[in-house]
């Protein structure tokens, strides 16, 4: 199984937490990291080759922050642009057609600087962070995909370097599961 990480951090030299996963997940056979800042600086996603890589893996990872309760901008944009009718869907439902990402698994990687408390009922966020990925699980249900229940590294701005590489090898795990 080959699996696509498509990440997406404004940051990445400033970033511990999503660094560090995404070096984790380099040293993994048959996984690829995609940069989608480092690809992009000006923006300009190339979306035939974004769809031909989608295309050549199984399952495909967004891994980022929780950016103001959703997705950083660059990896909506990713979706908007690359997710076209005719390629990722056909709306009329027609057999055979439009169909390139039916039976694929999309799985999020998602770091927060918050602990797990506070994405509850009560905490400061008061919900889940599963329950903020809703919109991308309704985009995988609707595109035929499975969901992958995600992975979440929490409160990563707290993490000593000993708690940060078992949530790197968690990460590992998680992406070879």
């Amino acid at each position: 199984m080959s699996t696509l990480v498509l990440l997406a951090h404004p940051d990445l030299s400033n970033s511990r937490g999503n660094a560090v996963l995404a070096a984790a997940a380099h040293d993994l056979a048959g996984v690829t990291v995609h940069d989608l800042h480092a690809a992009y600086p000006d923006g300009r996603i190339d979306v035939a080759a974004e769809q031909q890589s989608v295309e050549a893996h199984d399952a495909i990872v967004f891994q980022f922050p929780l950016y103001w309760y959703s997705t950083p901008p660059i990896l909506k944009a990713w979706q908007d642009e690359v997710l076209t009718i005719g390629w990722a869907y056909d709306p009329m439902g027609a057999a055979g057609t439009g169909i390139a990402l039916k039976g694929k698994t999309l799985g999020c990687a998602v770091t927060t600087g918050a602990p797990a408390s506070e994405f509850a009922a009560g905490g400061w966020n008061e919900h889940s962070v599963e329950s903020f990925l809703l919109p991308i699980a309704g985009t995988v249900n609707f595109l035929e995909m499975r969901w992958r229940a995600p992975f979440v590294a929490y409160a990563t701005f707290a993490l000593d370097d000993d708690e940060l590489a078992r949530t790197a090898a968690d990460y590992q795990e998680w992406l070879l599961a």
